[in-house]
């Protein structure tokens, strides 16, 4: 098979995501020359989908962010889907989450996935951090970062599923900013209801999410 640029993605993903090696000896591990080696270098760092960290090859969030489209396609032919389903209890967040959601750059994008968000977040608390490492991990949507009024705001990982309390059900897309102050113990769900008005909730109240993955 033909080599392509998304060799030289997974050669550096498979260096822990960083390598220090030389076009040379990368092309020889690929099979390539140095030439072309150099050439994708040039253009992954224009896509920037990888970036020079001191002397080495790193991939960026947006890399990491292809990468993870790659596997989650590659998953989905080879391996069968299975079901996360992850407790937690409402809380009331820090009111990032509608600030962050009105802003035109994740507006934009949402739109583009065919959503038309409410702007505020469902937050939950879990003690079933090690089940939210796995979905931030598997999150195969990315919304780019970008800079508005002179402020940057970061990439946010996304994966789609399915909130229920009770018998009452709604879909949402769970997402997990780049740049958060919460850890793997809380799970932010955007929706385009009022998840608080639709199931009448309020704080302690138990809500399970399920996603496929």
């Amino acid at each position: 098979m033909k080599k392509s640029r998304i060799d030289l993605l997974f050669y550096i993903c498979s260096a822990n995501g960083r390598s220090n090696e030389t076009t040379g000896r990368i092309g020889k591990k690929l099979g390539i020359s140095q030439q072309t080696v150099s050439r994708w270098i040039k253009e992954l760092l224009n896509e920037n989908l990888i970036q020079w960290n001191k002397r080495s090859l790193c991939l960026s969030n947006e890399g990491i962010g292809e990468l993870k489209k790659a596997h989650l396609i590659l998953s989905s032919y080879f391996e069968k889907k299975k079901t996360i389903r992850i407790e937690g209890r409402v809380f009331t967040g820090l009111g990032e989450g509608a600030y962050y959601l009105s802003r035109k750059g994740y507006k934009k994008q949402f739109a583009q996935l065919g959503i038309s968000p409410f702007f505020g977040t469902l937050n939950l608390k879990t003690k079933e951090m090690e089940k939210v490492g796995v979905l931030r991990n598997s999150a195969p949507i990315i919304l780019k970062g970008f800079e508005e009024g002179g402020r940057k705001f970061g990439d946010i990982a996304g994966i789609h599923g399915r909130a229920s309390f009770g018998k009452k059900k709604s879909r949402v897309l769970a997402v997990f900013p780049i740049r958060s102050h919460y850890k793997n113990d809380v799970l932010e769900l955007v929706s385009e209801e009022n998840l608080r008005k639709k199931f009448k909730l309020k704080d302690g109240d138990p809500v399970s999410l399920n996603i496929e993955i």
